[in-house]
């Protein structure tokens, strides 16, 4: 590949989580608790929380 790089094919997909829960071994409190998120194409989410929260 040459110094012009690659431009990346554009795409309409989206990402969507429904009702996730993630609980870590050895806890009894989940992460996270039915999460419900739909992340439109070209977007950007960061999920943040407390040092030590995952």
């Amino acid at each position: 590949m040459g110094s012009e790089g690659h431009q990346a094919e554009s795409s309409a997909a989206e990402i969507v989580f429904r009702d996730v829960t993630k609980r870590y071994p050895g806890r009894s409190a989940p992460a996270v608790d039915n999460l419900s998120l739909r992340i439109p194409a070209g977007e950007i989410c960061v999920l943040v929380g407390p040092s030590g929260g995952g």
